[in-house]
């Protein structure tokens, strides 16, 4: 598994350049966001949607053909491939192979010799494809990936797809549920992480960690205990019964705990540190 990355730590330093990064970045941890070095006055104009084609190509590794498109996007096919020719001038050419990050569908010739499937996105960096490297590579690490699980927090900003607009990402909400997955790693991966740096009396960084899970997913139920056992831990215990009553069992206009709490929820908020 260590071996399945090699380009991980690359990609990594490029992503961490920011809008200086001299390749294509998408980030869906949170709102929608894209830059590329390209120049398409259509992608510019219309930023969201081609973050969710580009989002597409990405989800479809093997190639995508504008007949797919068309029934996906509901285009014709010879608007799915005037799209793909705006997005590629967006993306540009890549600097490290000199390549297009979208290549060109081939002729039909070549297209059978070749095995063309459909269009692909190369080289493009996607905030979701790093983190779940990181922590595919942090499971891999066992006791030692600590390092990379915080690298994979790191890449979140808020609710993974937050501001998706109306009649839009229907291929998502009709299959693989993209937001709710990363939602639900991103708790994992934080809940991994503050019970780590609690059990080493890094409480700075469990608070962090589960605040970011929250940031993600702000009802979710393990992501509070663990801020409220951390705020117990650094003695703020109006703050962890806040938490514990806000998150779980009050209700208010905006979230409705939980009428039957899990075992493990029962036990940890019912459960208080003694004050010295």
């Amino acid at each position: 598994m260590l071996a399945a990355y090699p380009t991980l730590e690359d990609d990594l330093k490029l992503w961490r350049m920011g809008d200086k990064c001299p390749v294509p970045r998408v980030m869906l941890l949170g709102k929608l966001r894209a830059t590329a070095h390209g120049v398409s006055k259509e992608v510019s104009e219309r930023k969201h949607h081609y973050i969710e084609l580009m989002t597409y190509l990405w989800s479809h590794p093997h190639g995508v053909t504008s007949a797919t498109l068309a029934d996906e996007f509901g285009y014709t096919r010879e608007r799915a491939r005037v799209e793909v020719s705006h997005l590629r001038k967006y993306l540009g050419t890549d600097p490290r192979t000199g390549e297009t990050y979208l290549p060109t569908a081939p002729g039909t010739r070549e297209r059978t010799e070749n095995g063309w499937t459909g269009y692909t996105l190369r080289g493009v960096l996607f905030d979701v494809d790093l983190f779940r490297r990181l922590r595919a590579r942090a499971q891999a690490r066992g006791a030692d990936g600590m390092p990379d699980l915080l690298a994979a927090l790191r890449l979140v900003r808020g609710e993974p797809f937050a501001d998706l607009r109306p009649d839009s990402w229907r291929w998502m909400f009709e299959g693989e549920r993209f937001d709710q997955e990363f939602a639900a790693a991103i708790s994992d991966v934080a809940h991994l992480i503050a019970n780590r740096a609690m059990k080493d009396g890094d409480l700075p960084t469990a608070r962090r960690a589960a605040e970011i899970a929250l940031s993600a997913s702000p009802y979710d139920e393990i992501s509070r205990l663990d801020l409220a056992k951390v705020a117990e831990l650094e003695g703020n215990h109006a703050e962890a019964a806040q938490i514990r009553g806000e998150g779980i069992f009050e209700r208010t206009d905006d979230y409705r705990g939980p009428l039957d709490p899990s075992e493990r929820t029962g036990k940890i908020a019912s459960t208080r540190r003694r004050r010295p």
